[in-house]
Parts: structure tokens; C-alpha cells; sequence
């Protein structure tokens, strides 16, 4: 995990290559230079998979990172670590707890707690494998009755960004 800060304000990200990080891509908002954990770095490239996933390639070289799994399913175990508000490397662990489609998208929901800066916190299932990212944070409130969840889409990118991203 990451924390990525730009134009766009405080962020997370995951590395997920030799010199790439997988983030939301609100988070970037066109970004050329970022700081990475509070380093300054130079965007080479970045690919877009249009469900709110960027891959940024920096000109930084990560030893580790993350390994992708197929999308969870409702009641599978998953965990984040994120920077949410004034808070840095929080983690977390929840459950994938359903499905909501809206604007024609299927968004995967999450028991899990987040708040603003967890944007682009990779979505970890329990053997540790990466299999979303936070893009949303979803709330219904009714009186005294409220529910939060944080929200992702499915990752999109073709097999070849994944290769140019991770070369």
C-alpha cells in the first residue's frame, strides 16, 4: 500500500509492478508528478480501464507488490489499508456484502469502514490476493438508521496494459 498525494488531494494506492501503482482514477485527475508516501515521482504513463482504475507507471522501483484474484463474492472475507482523512496506513477488514447496480454499472459493496483518502486502497481477499479497489463510499441514512459501505467496480484492464504497466 501506498499513499499517493497530487492534484486531486490525499489517496491510496497499491503497487502492482516492478514500477507501477493501481489506484482510482479519480486520483490522479490527470497528474504528471505525485508524491508516494510523501516522495516526489514522475508519471511516465498511465492506463485506464474507464471503471475508475488507473495504472500509473512512475519512475520509482517497487521490490514488492500485489498479485490480482478473481472478483469476491458476497460473504468472502477482504481487508484494505488505507489513509482515510487525517489517518495514515489504517487498516481494515470487512466482508464483501452484495451488489448494487446504478448508471448500468454493477458495483461490488463492502461491510467494511472507509472514509475520503481511501479512494484507489486496493481490495485485498483473505489469502492476500488483490481483487478491487475502493472507488465509493455508498450511505443510506433514515432517521436514526445509517448504513455505509464502500463501493468498487470490476478491474478492466485489458492483458495488455497489465503487461506494459507491470514490464
Amino acid at each position: 500500500m501506498v499513499m499517493l498525494d497530487g492534484s486531486h488531494g490525499k489517496c491510496s494506492g497499491t503497487t502492482v509492478g516492478p514500477h507501477a501503482i493501481l489506484t482510482a482514477e479519480h486520483c490522479l485527475d490527470g497528474a504528471v508528478a505525485l508524491l508516494v508516501d510523501g516522495k516526489p515521482v514522475s508519471v511516465k504513463t498511465v492506463y485506464l480501464d474507464h471503471n475508475d482504475h488507473a495504472l500509473a507507471v512512475i519512475d520509482t522501483t517497487f521490490t514488492r507488490w500485489a498479485m490480482t484474484a478473481d472478483d469476491p463474492e458476497q460473504g468472502d472475507e477482504v481487508f484494505i489499508v488505507g489513509n482515510p482523512g487525517d489517518l495514515d496506513d489504517q487498516y481494515r477488514h470487512g466482508y464483501a456484502s452484495g451488489y448494487h447496480v446504478a448508471d448500468n454499472q454493477k458495483w461490488t459493496l463492502y461491510d467494511i469502514n472507509g472514509f475520503f483518502g481511501d479512494s484507489g486502497s486496493g481490495i485485498f481477499d483473505s489469502r492476500g490476493f488483490l481483487v478491487g479497489v475502493i472507488s465509493i463510499e455508498v450511505s443510506q441514512a433514515y432517521g436514526d438508521a445509517y448504513v455505509k459501505l464502500m463501493g468498487s467496480l470490476p478491474l478492466a484492464f485489458t492483458e495488455e496494459q497489465w503487461d506494459l504497466a507491470r514490464a
